[in-house]
């Protein structure tokens, strides 16, 4: 998720880089001279300065809804499937809030393998929305992903609408951490991804995410399922990969 305000200048310093060669190459004087480097250290400054004002005074590329912008969200397949973007954003391909339902005041529980903080910091597309976070794995408060699936799936359900890498189904929800994996994928014991369920029903959780899943009807599992359930929490689990059989627990309904 990269920060595409480097455009600009990528294009800027590719253009001078273009210049100062057609300078070199066409001078009949030595390149090792000084009053051609001086030369060329004068036209890169003075080429520079005159493309930053031209750069300013372009009228900047607008949005639907009339915001300047130079960048765009990405709108994952998934998300488009799913027409997520008629959903925040009003039309087809959508990569900005539209005044629609967007997940505010939603809370999400992700119970994954953490959420990124490989930078010192949580990542930019979660900042300001992680409200409660858990590892249920090391027994810590701090829920850091070391494995990557969590950080996915949480960008998938909800990256916020920063013009800068993709935009989530419900951009503008919170977000519950449960960390229950290693950075190897290995699960935590079941009693852990249970209490890591129950922990999330007691935090508020409106929806709980679980993007996992196993061939075994683990009972400690099915009962944190069912009270989450019956406690009114939305449950969306993975069904399964690359066509194979329903796997637990989205089984269970």
């Amino acid at each position: 998720m990269g920060d595409c305000k480097n455009q600009q200048q990528i294009v800027i310093f590719s253009l001078i880089f273009l210049i100062i060669f057609s300078i070199i190459t066409t001078s009949n004087i030595s390149i090792a001279s000084t009053d051609v480097t001086t030369r060329v250290i004068f036209e890169a400054e003075r080429t520079l300065s005159m493309m930053q004002k031209e750069i300013r005074n372009l009228p900047a590329p607008q949005n639907h809804l009339g915001f300047a912008t130079y960048c765009a969200d990405t709108l994952d397949w998934g998300v488009d499937a799913v027409e997520a973007d008629w959903v925040f954003g009003g039309y087809e391909n959508a990569t900005d809030i539209g005044g629609n339902y967007t997940g505010d005041g939603i809370k999400v529980a992700v119970i994954d393998s953490g959420i990124d903080k490989q930078s010192g910091s949580v990542h930019h597309d979660f900042t300001g929305k992680i409200v409660d976070e858990y590892d249920f794995y090391y027994g810590d408060f701090s829920a850091n992903d070391e494995y990557g699936h969590g950080t996915h799936c949480a960008g998938i359900i909800g990256a916020r609408d920063d013009d800068d890498g993709m935009i989530g189904m419900a951009p503008e929800c919170d977000f519950i951490i449960a960390r229950v994996m290693n950075q190897y994928g290995q699960f935590t014991t079941p009693s852990g991804v249970a209490s890591a369920i129950d922990w999330a029903v007691s935090h508020g959780a409106d929806i709980i995410s679980i993007s996992w899943g196993t061939s075994s009807d683990i009972p400690a599992i099915k009962k944190a399922i069912e009270d989450a359930y019956a406690a009114g929490v939305v449950i969306v689990a993975a069904a399964g990969n690359d066509d194979a059989d329903l796997c637990y627990p989205a089984k269970y309904y």
